[in-house]
């Protein structure tokens, strides 16, 4: 769903990187045990994440629900706003610094 997203916009793909994907299982798995949902500490890659209480969501809807924050981007002063970071993580320019964390 990133990739057709991305592509209405003209970003590159997402490409698959077997070390992040290691890396956000471990922190996901970390988040899980504390029962916390927050950022790791590594700025040196995106990140988004998401939760929901007494449910799962799948990723088609994770990725619709920071899509979605397309609403409040003001395409004409581009930039980081606490209300569309996710969406601008999604659309990010790097094809590999992303990396994505959602459970129930």
């Amino acid at each position: 769903m990133h990739n057709e997203y991305r592509l209405r916009h003209g970003a590159a793909p997402l490409q698959w990187s077997a070390e992040l994907a290691w890396e956000a299982q471990q922190w996901a798995e970390n988040l899980a045990r504390s029962g916390e949902l927050r950022h790791n500490d590594d700025d040196t890659v995106g990140e988004n994440l998401a939760g929901m209480m007494g449910g799962e969501l799948s990723g088609r809807e994770t990725t619709d629900m920071w899509y979605d924050e397309i609403e409040d981007y003001d395409f004409d002063s581009a930039g980081y706003s606490e209300d569309t970071s996710n969406f601008t993580q999604v659309m990010s320019d790097s094809p590999f610094f992303f990396r994505e964390y959602s459970f129930g």
